[in-house]
């Protein structure tokens, strides 16, 4: 947020080593606020339970779930016809994705994002807290993956005029 921006961006670098004396990083993702898209919520790290929260289902289930359905079909039809093949199956996987998102984009995203909105500033910093206590939880209850988050959770608020400002910190007397 500086000065000349007339809105928020976020850039999320990979950084690597210093080699010769250059540090070597690369960007690996960015979003910003815009007249089009006024409210965006981007997860740093592990960003499973914040996409599903965001997006009403599990990335993992996402993924598998067009081959299931084309699947599904092809089994039915092959009883009573012919088997379908590769290319008709392909597009019944296209055409279930897109109607998915257009679904997810209408149910979830859509209402999510003008709830974000409307949202006074404490209130975001309560919802991020939350969800990555919702990370934790989840890390915490799954048999396949690490805890690889926990511990006490710090929460600022960086706005355009105040700066910086704790919401929540171990290190302050708002925490």
């Amino acid at each position: 947020m500086g000065e000349t921006e007339p809105f928020p961006a976020i850039f999320q670098y990979n950084i690597g080593s210093v080699a010769a004396g250059v540090l070597h990083y690369s960007l690996e993702d960015r979003a910003s606020i815009s007249r089009e898209d006024s409210a965006i919520v981007v997860p740093f790290a592990q960003g499973d339970m914040i996409n599903m929260f965001y997006r009403g289902i599990d990335d993992a289930l996402e993924q598998k779930l067009g081959g299931l359905v084309a699947k599904s079909i092809a089994l039915e039809l092959g009883k009573t016809s012919k088997a379908m093949s590769d290319n008709q199956i392909e597009l019944i996987k296209k055409q279930f994705s897109k109607a998915l998102n257009e679904e997810i984009d209408r149910k979830y995203e859509g209402p999510l994002i003008a709830s974000v909105e409307a949202l006074p500033r404490h209130d975001l910093a309560k919802m991020a807290e939350a969800l990555i206590n919702l990370t934790v939880l989840k890390r915490r209850m799954s048999v396949n993956q690490r805890e690889t988050v926990g511990g006490q959770v710090d929460v600022a608020i960086l706005a355009k005029g105040e700066g910086f400002v704790w919401v929540k910190s171990r290190y302050s007397a708002n925490g």
